[in-house]
């Protein structure tokens, strides 16, 4: 079975991040066809991005923050 991540970026962008999520969990061939990773990096120091994708997609989705320098 192949094997893909997708990383979206996201800064500010909440209701768009979660849309984005959703339609690509509810893709045709996700984990039938292919497994899929789905990495969110959250630019923002704001944490109601995080919040939300845990309590909407709990473990589907690996949620990450880059340091700030």
């Amino acid at each position: 079975m192949i094997s893909a991540s997708i990383i979206i970026p996201a800064y500010r962008r909440i209701d768009q991040t979660l849309q984005t999520i959703d339609l690509i969990l509810h893709s045709k061939g996700i984990n039938t066809d292919f497994n899929l990773e789905i990495i969110v990096s959250d630019a923002s120091e704001d944490e109601k991005l995080q919040v939300e994708i845990i309590k909407t997609f709990a473990d589907k989705i690996i949620y990450t923050r880059p340091s700030q320098p």
